[in-house]
C-alpha cells in the first residue's frame, strides 16, 4: 500500500514535471515568435527614417536586445523600453554635434511592440506629421515622450487609452500642436508629469480638467498654450485644483490682473512659472510671496515689474526664506538695484537679465548664480565680481562696459579667494584682456567673446590650471596662440587676428573635444601633433592661411565628427591614409584649397558615412570620385569647380537622393540620366538644391527629376542641353528658382501654374518659341523674369504689370516682340530693371514708366518677404558690354529700351527715376531734346542715346552726373557748346561724333569765336613770294630741319640707349605733372580768393561757442588763418566744414561734440598725430576728411571704433606705418544701414569733394551713398590687409602713391560696389587676382607703377577698361589690353633680364660711336649752312629777307592801312602826320632805293638817291648772321621741348615712347649680337 502509495505520488511528480516542461516550450515558443516580430518591425522603423548620425548604427544582428537605445525584459525578452532621444532643436552649450532621426511618419510597426512600457522619441524630425494613433494601443506604456519632434496637428484622443501612463511630455518650442477638445485626459488617473507647452488649447473644450481631474498630478507644464484668466477663474475656490502639485509652468498666456485666488490651495508648489504674466500696478511683490510660502523657484520674466513693485515697507522678509531661485528678468527694472533681494538670504540663483541696471551689485553672501547680461552697467567692479567672493556662476554679457578690467588695489583686497567657476563677458569688454582675469583660480569656463578685445593672450590667462572652457571668438587679439596649462575640453578662437603657426603643444590637450580657429591669419602647417587629440570631435582652421599638406596623423583622430580646413593655401594629396581612423566623421569642409588634390584608386571606400562633403575648387583627380558609391547618408554633397571630367557613373543612379547637390563649374558630360534617383528625406527646414550650370551635359531633362518633390533650387544653365522643358516641373511645389538659361533648350516655355513658390523663372539664350504662357501671370511670388535671347513673339503681355506685383527684374532681351510698350507695365512698382531692348516695339515710350517706384527711391523694405538669393546672377548691357551681375545684382537699376522702332521725345518723366544707374535709349528713332532736368538722375552711370533724332544743346544739367562712367550721345544732331564739368572731362571725344553742330572741348572744333574763325599767315606770304625765295627757301628749312632732327633724336636715342634716364625722365615728368598741377590750382584759388576777398573773413571767432543751437558750420574755401576754436559749447553741432583755412593742430575740445557727423578740415596745414579721440568719442561720425594737411605718425586703430563711417579721407599728408587691419570692421562701409542718419537734421543737398576716378568729383544730393577710403600719397607701408575686402559698401578705394608691398589680396572681389580703385605708385608684387573680375560696377582702374607679374584677368568688366596706361611700370604683365602675349608663359620673362645677362663688352665700347655720328652730323649740318652763306651772297641776301618777311607778318596788326613792300620805288619816304604813326620799316622793305623814316638808310644827299647796301656788306652780314643761329637754335629747341614738353604733359605718349623705347633697345641689342656673333664665325 505505501509502495503504491508511493508510487502514485511520483507519477503525479511525473506528470506534473512534463505539464511544466510543455508549457514551458509552448510559451518559449511563443516568446521566440514574439520577439522574431519585435525585431521585424524595430527593423521597419529603421527603414523608415534617415539616420544620417548612426544613432541606429547597432541595430544589427538577431538579438535586438542588444541594441542601442533597447531594452527588454530579463525573463521574457520582450521589448519593454525604446530610446531614441535625439537633440533636434534643443539648444545646449557644450552638445558639440548634433544627432537626430529624420522621418515622413513613426512607422506603424512599432504598433508589434506590445509589452511597451517606455517610449522616447524625442528630439527627432518626423516634417510636421500627426502623432500617430496606434501609440494609444500600448495599454503597459507608463512613459511617453514625443517632445521637440516637429509633430502637428490635432492630438488623438487614442491617448487616453494609456490608462497606466505615468509622463506625458508632448512640449515644443514652437506651435504645431492643437487639442480640440481635453477630455480624453481624464483617463490619465496615475498621470505625475503632463507638459503641453507650445501646444495650443486655446480652442479646446473642457480645457479646465487638466486643473482638477488629474489628482497624481505633481508636475504640470502649460507654457505658450493660450490660455487666459477665464480659465482659471471658475476653479479659485476648488479644494480639488492640483492637490499634490509641485511643479507648475504657466508662462507666456494670456494672464494680467491680480493673481487667482487658486494659488493659495497649492501648499505643496515649490516651482511656479508666470513669465509674462501682466501683474499690473496694483500688485506687489509680497503678495505672491505670502501666497505660496512653499515657493522655491519663481519665474516673473516679462511681468511688467518695477523698482516699485519689488519694495513694500511692511513686507516681513521671514516670508521669503524659502525662496532659492529668482528670475525677474525682461522687467525693465530701472538703474538701481533693488535692495528687497539683498534681504532674501535664502537666495542662491537670481536672474535680473534684460533689465536696465546700472548701479553697483549689493554683497550678497549666499549668491550662488547670478545673471546680469543684457543691462546697462559701465564699470565691470559694479557688477559685483570682486566683491561676491562665493559666486560660482556670473553672467555678465552685452553690458558694455566702458573701461576694461583694471587692476587697481581696492579691487584686489575684496577677496582673498574666489569660487567663480563659471564667468561670461561676452559682447561686454574692450581694450586688453586684463591679468586681474588670473587671480580667479576656479575659473572651469570663460566667455569672452564678441567684444572688442586687442592685444595679446595674457600670461595669467594661460595660467588657469581649472580652466575647461576658453571662448575668445570674435575679438580683435593678435600674436600667436600661446601654450595652454590647463586640461581645456572646448578652445574657440576663431575670428581674431591671431598669427603665427599652430603650435605643436597643442597636442598636448588630450581632452579638448572642441577646437575652433576658424577666420584667423595662421601660417605655416597643421601640426603633426594633432593626431594626439584623441577625443576631438570637432575641428576647424577655414579661413586662415596656412599651408603645407594635411598631416596623415588627422587620420587618428577617431572621435571627430566635423573636420574643416577650407579656405587656405593647402597643397598635395589626400588619400586614404588620411582617413585611416575617422568612422564618425559626418561633415568634411575642404574647399577652396585650390592646390589641394584629392586622389584614391577606384576600390578604396569611405570608412564613414558623411552627411556634408564640400570640395569645391579643389582637385578630384580620376573623374568623379568612385570613393563615395558607398555613402548612404549624404545630404550636402558640393563638388563645384572641382576638375571633375566625364560622365556621371551609373552606380550614382542608385544611391539615395542627395539634398543639396552642387556639381556646377566642372568638365562633366553626358546625360542626366545617372544622377541619384533613390528614397528622398528633403527638408524644407534646408532648402534643397541641384546645381549642374557651367558643364556640358548633353541630350534632354530626364523625367525622373520631377521625383525631386523637395526641390528648391534649381540651376541647369550653361550647358548643351536639348529637347523640352518637362512639364511634370510643375509638380515640384516647393521650387523657388528655375535657371535653365544658355541651353539648345526648344519649343514652348511650359506653363508652371502650379508653381506658387516660383520667385525666379530664367529661360534666356534658348530656342523658345510662341508666347509667354499667360499662367505665368498666377506666380504671385514671381520676381525675376527672364526669357531673353529667345525666339519669343507677339506683344508684351498687359498681364506682366497688373498681376506680378512682385516682379523685380523683367528681361525680354533680343526676341521678335512686337507692338508697343503696354501701360500696364507702370504698374510693376518693385521693377528694378526693365530690358526690352533689341525687339521690333514701336510707338512712343510710355510716360507713367517715371512713376516706377522702386526706380525712383530707395526702400530697403521694399524686397523684404521676397527671399531672393543675393548669389543671384543678371547680365545686363552697361557701359557697350554685356556685364554679368551677381552678389550686387539687387543694387542694379536699369532701363534698357534700346534697338527698337521707339518714337517720339523722351519723356521728361523719366528723369524722375532717380535710383538708375543705366538708362539706354540708343538705336530708336526718338526727336526732340534731351530733357533740361537730366541731372536728377543723380546715381546715373551709364547713359546712351545714340543713334537716334535728338536735336538742339545738351543739357547743362549733364554735368551733375558724378558717378557717369560712360555716355554716348554719337549719330544725333545735337549742337551748341559741350557742357564742362569734372566728370565730363574723364570722356573722351567719340561720343559725340556724329553731331556736327556740336563744339568744344573735347571736340577739336573751338567755340571761343565762332564768328571769327583764325586765319592763318600762309594768306599774305603767298601775295609777297618772290621767284628767287621760292628758288632758295629749302636752305632754311634744312637748316631748321637739322636742329630739330638733333634735338628731338638727341632725346629719343639718349633715352632709348639709357634705360635709368628714361625711369629718372619719367619721374621726373610725373612729379613736374604734379607739382605744376598744385603750382596751378594753389594759384587759381588763391587768385579766386583775392577777388573774392571782401566776401573772406581773417579769424573764426570764438564767440561762436554760444551759439547752442548750431548744427552746420562751413566757412571753407576762404582766407581764414589761426587755429581752430574749441567749439566746446556746441553740443547740436552735426557739420563742421573748415577746409581750406587753417593751421595748428586738432582742439581736443572737438572730442565733446556728441552728434558731429561731417568733420572735414581738408586742405589747411594742420600739423601733429591724427587724435585718437577721434575714433573713440565721435560715435555718430560719418565723414572724416584731412585731405592735404601736414599730419604725421600712423594711423590710429581707434579710427576702427567709428562704426558709421563712410567717408574716410586721410590722403596727401606725412603718415607712416602699416595700414590698420581693424579698418576692415568699420561697420558703416560693410553694411548698409539707414539708421546711420537717423536723428541727424543736415541737409541731403549738402556737397562733399572726394577725389574719384581720377579727378575732384563734387557730391551733392548723392553725397550720402558716397562710400569711399582714400589713404593716398602717404608713407604708408605693409600689405594691403585682407580686411580691407570686407568693406563692401566702398565704392572707392585709393592707396595710390605709398610704399606697400605684398601682393593685392585675393578676395578684393567681394568689394562688388567698387567703382574707382587705385593702387598705383606702390610696390606690390603677384599676380592680379581672378577675383577682380568681378568688380561689375568699376569704371576707373590703376595698377601702374608696382612690380605685379603674370596674365591680367579678364571679365566683362574688365574689358571695358582698355587703356593699357592703367597696368604701366609693371614690367612682367602680360595680356589684353597690353601688347605683351601671354601665349607662351615660359618665354614670358622681360627682355631687361636677358638684356643683363648678354651684354657684350663690344656694345659698351663702341657706345660712343652712336653719340659721334650724332655730333658729326649735327656739326656737317650746322657748318655747311654757315659756310654757303658766308660764300654765296645771293643766297645769303635771300634767307635774311625771308627771315624777317617771316618774322614780321606773323606780328601784322589790325590797324596798319599801307603796304609798299617788295616794289621798285625809291627816293625819300614822304613824312607827315599820319604816315609819322606808320613806324614800322617793313611796310617799305623790297624798295632797295628808298630812304629816310623809318628806315635806317639815311638820305644825307637829297638830290642822289641813297647807295646800294654794298657799301655795308660787312656789318649787314656781322648783323643778320645771329639771325641764322636763332633760326637753326629755335630749330633745335622746337625739337628738345617738344619732346620734352609732349612727354610731360602727354601721359599716354611718354608710356607708348617707354614701350617703344625697351622694343628698340631690345632689336638693337640683338642685331649687334647677332652680327658680332656672325663677324666672330666668319674670322
Amino acid at each position: 500500500m505505501g509502495n503504491l502509495r508511493g508510487f502514485g505520488i511520483h507519477l503525479i511528480f511525473v506528470f506534473a514535471f512534463l505539464v511544466a516542461a510543455t508549457c514551458t516550450r509552448v510559451l518559449g515558443d511563443q516568446n521566440t515568435s514574439e520577439q522574431v516580430k519585435e525585431r521585424l518591425a524595430l527593423l521597419k522603423f529603421k527603414h523608415s527614417v534617415k539616420d544620417s548620425y548612426d544613432m541606429l548604427s547597432s541595430w544589427v544582428g538577431n538579438d535586438c536586445c542588444m541594441w542601442e537605445g533597447i531594452h527588454c525584459d530579463a525573463i521574457t525578452r520582450n521589448v519593454e523600453s525604446l530610446h531614441l532621444r535625439g537633440n533636434f532643436q534643443i539648444q545646449d552649450e557644450f552638445v558639440e554635434r548634433s544627432f537626430f532621426l529624420r522621418g515622413y511618419e513613426v512607422s506603424s510597426s512599432l504598433a508589434e511592440l506590445k509589452h511597451l512600457k517606455h517610449l522616447d522619441l524625442s528630439g527627432n524630425y518626423f516634417y510636421g506629421s500627426h502623432i500617430p494613433k496606434f501609440i494609444g494601443s500600448f495599454k503597459q506604456l507608463t512613459y511617453l515622450n514625443l517632445s521637440y519632434s516637429y509633430f502637428q496637428g490635432n492630438i488623438s484622443h487614442h491617448l487616453g487609452n494609456l490608462t497606466n501612463l505615468k509622463v506625458l511630455d508632448l512640449s515644443s518650442s514652437e506651435r504645431g500642436l492643437m487639442v480640440d477638445d481635453m477630455a480624453w485626459i481624464s483617463g490619465l488617473s496615475s498621470l505625475e508629469l503632463l507638459d503641453l507647452s507650445y501646444v495650443d488649447l486655446s480652442r479646446a473644450r473642457n480645457r479646465g480638467m487638466v486643473f482638477y481631474m488629474i489628482p497624481s498630478l505633481q508636475v504640470l507644464g502649460l507654457s505658450n498654450c493660450g490660455l487666459s484668466n477665464a480659465d482659471l477663474i471658475p476653479f479659485r475656490n476648488s479644494s480639488r485644483i492640483l492637490p499634490n502639485i509641485k511643479h507648475l509652468d504657466l508662462g507666456i498666456n494670456s494672464f494680467q490682473g491680480p493673481l487667482p485666488s487658486l494659488f493659495r490651495n497649492l501648499s505643496s508648489l515649490t516651482f511656479l512659472d508666470l513669465s509674462s504674466f501682466n501683474l499690473g500696478s496694483a500688485w506687489n511683490f509680497a503678495n505672491l510671496l505670502s501666497m505660496i510660502p512653499s515657493l522655491s523657484e519663481l519665474h516673473l520674466s516679462h511681468c511688467g515689474l518695477y523698482k516699485t513693485h519689488l519694495s513694500s515697507p511692511r513686507l516681513n522678509f521671514s516670508t521669503l526664506s524659502n525662496i532659492q531661485h529668482l528670475d525677474l528678468s525682461q522687467n525693465s527694472i530701472g538703474s538701481t538695484f533693488p535692495s528687497i533681494l539683498t534681504n532674501m538670504s535664502s537666495l542662491r540663483f537670481l536672474d535680473l537679465s534684460y533689465n536696465m541696471l546700472s548701479s553697483s551689485v549689493p554683497f550678497m553672501p549666499n549668491l550662488l548664480n547670478l545673471d546680469l547680461s543684457h543691462n546697462q552697467f559701465k564699470h565691470i567692479g559694479d557688477v559685483g565680481i570682486w566683491r561676491l567672493c562665493h559666486l560660482k556662476r556670473l553672467d555678465a554679457s552685452s553690458n558694455q562696459f566702458e573701461k576694461d578690467v583694471t587692476d587697481s588695489p581696492k579691487n584686489v583686497s575684496e577677496c582673498s579667494q574666489y569660487a567663480l567657476e563659471w564667468l561670461g563677458l561676452s559682447q561686454s569688454l574692450n581694450g586688453t584682456i586684463s591679468k586681474a582675469i588670473g587671480r580667479l583660480h576656479n575659473l572651469r569656463v570663460l566667455d569672452l567673446s564678441s567684444s572688442s578685445l586687442t592685444g595679446f593672450i595674457p600670461e595669467s590667462l594661460r595660467g588657469l590650471r581649472y580652466l575647461e572652457v576658453l571662448d575668445l571668438s570674435d575679438n580683435e587679439l593678435t600674436g600667436p596662440i600661446p601654450t595652454f596649462h590647463a586640461n581645456l575640453s572646448k578652445l574657440k578662437l576663431s575670428y581674431n587676428h591671431l598669427n603665427g603657426s599652430i603650435p605643436k603643444s597643442i597636442g598636448n590637450q588630450v581632452a579638448l573635444t572642441y577646437l575652433d580657429l576658424t577666420s584667423n591669419r595662421l601660417t605655416g602647417p597643421i601640426p603633426i601633433s594633432i593626431g594626439r587629440l584623441v577625443s576631438l570631435q570637432v575641428f576647424s582652421v577655414a579661413r586662415n592661411m596656412l599651408s603645407g599638406t594635411i598631416p596623415v596623423t588627422i587620420g587618428q583622430l577617431a572621435k571627430l565628427h566635423s573636420l574643416d580646413f577650407s579656405n587656405n593655401y593647402f597643397e598635395g594629396v589626400v588619400s586614404k591614409a588620411h582617413f585611416g581612423n575617422l568612422s564618425m566623421l559626418k561633415e568634411l569642409h575642404a574647399s577652396f584649397n585650390t592646390n589641394l588634390t584629392f586622389n584614391a584608386s577606384h576600390e578604396w571606400i569611405l570608412p564613414c558615412q558623411l552627411v556634408s562633403l564640400y570640395l569645391s575648387s579643389c582637385n578630384i583627380a580620376n573623374g568623379f570620385p568612385h570613393w563615395l558609391r558607398n555613402q548612404r547618408n549624404l545630404e550636402d554633397l558640393v563638388l563645384s569647380n572641382a576638375s571633375i571630367s566625364g560622365s556621371l557613373p551609373k552606380w550614382l543612379r542608385k544611391m539615395p537622393i542627395i539634398r543639396s547637390l552642387d556639381l556646377s563649374h566642372n568638365k562633366l558630360r553626358g546625360p542626366l540620366t545617372n544622377l541619384p534617383n533613390g528614397a528622398t528625406y528633403g527638408s524644407l527646414l534646408y532648402p534643397s538644391y541641384l546645381f549642374l550650370q557651367d558643364n556640358s551635359f548633353n541630350e534632354s531633362i530626364p523625367r525622373s527629376l520631377c521625383k525631386r518633390t523637395d526641390l528648391v533650387y534649381l540651376d541647369f544653365s550653361n550647358n548643351r542641353l536639348t529637347g523640352t522643358l518637362p512639364d511634370c516641373l510643375k509638380n515640384l511645389q516647393y521650387l523657388e528658382s528655375i535657371v535653365v538659361s544658355s541651353n539648345q533648350l526648344s519649343g514652348v516655355i511650359p506653363s508652371f501654374k502650379d508653381l506658387l513658390s516660383l520667385r525666379r523663372l530664367n529661360l534666356h539664350d534658348n530656342n523658345f518659341v510662341g508666347k509667354l504662357p499667360r499662367e505665368l501671370g498666377n506666380l504671385p511670388r514671381l520676381s525675376i523674369l527672364d526669357v531673353g535671347e529667345n525666339k519669343l513673339s507677339g506683344n508684351i503681355p498687359g498681364w506682366i504689370g497688373e498681376k506680378l506685383k512682385r516682379l523685380v527684374v523683367l528681361r525680354l532681351h533680343k526676341n521678335n516682340f512686337t507692338g508697343r510698350i503696354p501701360e500696364s507695365l507702370c504698374k510693376a512698382s518693385n521693377l528694378h530693371v526693365l530690358d526690352v531692348a533689341h525687339n521690333n516695339l514701336k510707338g512712343p515710350i510710355p510716360r507713367c514708366l517715371g512713376e516706377l517706384n522702386a526706380m525712383s527711391y530707395y526702400n530697403e523694405s521694399r524686397l523684404d518677404g521676397f527671399y531672393l538669393n543675393n548669389d543671384e546672377q543678371l547680365v545686363q548691357v552697361m557701359k557697350g558690354v554685356d556685364l554679368e551681375y551677381q552678389k550686387t545684382w539687387k543694387m542694379v537699376y536699369n532701363m534698357d529700351l534700346s534697338s527698337n522702332k521707339l518714337v517720339g521725345e523722351i519723356p521728361v518723366e523719366l528723369t524722375a527715376l532717380s535710383m538708375l544707374i543705366g538708362l539706354n535709349l540708343s538705336n530708336n528713332h526718338l526727336n526732340g531734346s534731351i530733357p533740361s532736368n537730366i541731372g536728377n538722375l543723380t546715381k546715373l552711370e551709364y547713359l546712351d542715346l545714340s543713334r537716334n533724332e535728338l536735336t538742339r544743346v545738351i543739357p547743362q544739367s549733364m554735368v551733375d552726373l558724378t558717378f557717369l562712367s560712360y555716355l554716348n550721345l554719337s549719330h544725333n544732331n545735337l549742337s551748341g557748346r559741350i557742357p564742362t564739368g569734372c566728370q565730363l572731362q574723364t570722356l573722351d571725344a567719340s561720343i559725340y561724333e556724329g553731331n556736327k553742330g556740336l563744339c568744344g572741348p573735347p571736340l577739336s572744333n573751338n567755340c571761343s569765336n565762332p564768328d571769327h574763325p583764325p586765319t592763318t599767315t600762309t594768306t599774305s606770304k603767298k601775295k609777297h613770294k618772290g621767284v628767287d625765295v621760292l628758288n632758295n627757301i629749302w636752305l632754311f628749312y634744312l637748316d631748321v630741319i637739322s636742329g630739330f632732327a638733333t634735338g628731338f633724336w638727341g632725346v629719343i636715342g639718349v633715352l632709348v640707349l639709357k634705360k635709368q634716364w628714361r625711369h629718372n625722365l619719367f619721374r621726373s615728368a610725373e612729379e613736374m605733372i604734379d607739382k605744376i598741377y598744385v603750382a596751378v590750382v594753389v594759384g587759381v584759388a588763391r587768385i579766386k580768393r583775392r577777388r573774392d576777398a571782401h566776401h573772406s573773413l581773417r579769424t573764426l571767432p570764438e564767440c561762436l561757442k554760444n551759439l547752442q543751437q548750431l548744427v552746420s558750420i562751413v566757412v571753407s574755401s576762404n582766407q581764414l588763418s589761426g587755429v581752430i576754436p574749441s567749439f566746446k559749447g556746441l553740443i547740436s553741432l552735426e557739420r563742421l566744414d573748415l577746409h581750406d583755412n587753417f593751421v595748428g593742430k586738432f582742439p581736443r575740445e572737438l572730442r565733446n561734440l556728441p552728434d558731429i557727423r561731417i568733420l572735414d578740415v581738408g586742405e589747411n596745414n594742420l600739423t601733429g598725430n591724427i587724435p585718437e579721440w577721434i575714433g573713440e568719442k565721435l560715435k555718430y561720425l560719418v565723414v572724416l576728411r584731412l585731405h592735404k594737411n601736414s599730419f604725421t605718425r600712423r594711423i590710429p586703430v581707434s579710427l576702427c571704433k567709428a562704426s558709421k563711417l563712410q567717408i574716410l579721407d586721410v590722403a596727401h599728408n606725412n603718415l607712416k606705418g602699416p595700414i590698420p587691419r581693424c579698418l576692415g570692421e568699420l561697420n558703416a562701409m560693410s553694411n548698409y544701414n539707414e539708421s546711420a542718419f537717423v536723428g541727424s537734421t543736415y541737409y541731403n543737398d549738402q556737397s562733399l569733394v572726394q577725389v574719384m576716378k581720377g579727378v575732384d568729383l563734387e557730391y551733392k544730393k548723392t553725397w550720402r551713398i558716397v562710400y569711399n577710403m582714400d589713404l593716398s600719397s602717404n608713407k604708408l607701408v605693409g600689405e594691403i590687409p585682407v580686411e580691407l575686402t570686407a568693406l563692401s559698401m566702398l565704392i572707392g578705394l585709393n592707396l595710390f602713391n605709398n610704399h606697400l608691398n605684398g601682393s593685392i589680396p585675393n578676395n578684393i572681389g567681394n568689394l562688388t560696389k567698387l567703382e574707382s580703385l587705385d593702387l598705383s605708385g606702390n610696390e606690390l608684387i603677384g599676380v592680379i587676382p581672378q577675383s577682380m573680375a568681378d568688380l561689375t560696377f568699376l569704371s576707373h582702374l590703376n595698377l601702374s607703377h608696382n612690380n605685379l607679374s603674370g596674365r591680367i584677368p579678364t571679365g566683362r568688366q574688365l574689358q571695358t577698361l582698355t587703356d593699357p596706361s592703367i597696368y604701366e611700370g609693371n614690367k612682367d604683365l602680360c595680356g589684353a589690353p597690353l601688347s605683351n602675349n601671354c601665349s607662351n608663359p615660359e618665354d614670358s620673362t622681360t627682355t631687361t633680364t636677358s638684356k643683363k645677362k648678354h651684354k657684350g663688352v663690344d656694345v659698351l665700347n663702341n657706345l660712343w660711336l652712336f653719340y659721334l655720328d650724332v655730333i658729326s652730323g649735327f656739326a656737317t649740318r650746322f657748318w655747311g649752312v654757315i659756310g654757303v652763306l658766308v660764300l654765296k651772297k645771293q643766297w645769303r641776301r635771300n634767307l635774311f629777307r625771308i627771315d624777317i618777311c617771316v618774322i614780321y607778318i606773323c606780328n601784322i596788326r589790325i590797324n596798319r592801312t599801307i603796304d609798299l613792300s617788295h616794289n621798285n620805288l625809291s627816293g625819300r619816304i614822304p613824312t607827315g602826320r599820319q604816315l609819322q604813326t606808320l613806324t614800322d620799316p617793313s611796310i617799305y622793305e623790297g624798295n632797295k632805293d628808298l630812304c629816310g623814316p623809318p628806315l635806317s638808310d639815311n638820305c644825307s644827299n637829297p638830290e642822289d638817291p641813297p647807295t646800294s647796301k654794298k657799301k655795308h656788306k660787312g656789318v649787314d652780314v656781322l648783323n643778320n648772321l645771329m639771325l641764322f643761329y636763332l633760326d637753326v637754335i629755335s630749330g633745335f629747341a622746337t625739337g628738345f621741348w617738344g619732346v620734352i614738353g609732349v612727354l610731360v604733359l602727354k601721359k599716354q605718349w611718354r608710356h607708348n615712347l617707354f614701350r617703344s623705347a625697351e622694343e628698340i633697345h631690345d632689336k638693337i641689342y640683338v642685331t649687334v649680337i647677332i652680327g658680332v656673333a656672325k663677324i666672330k664665325r666668319r674670322r
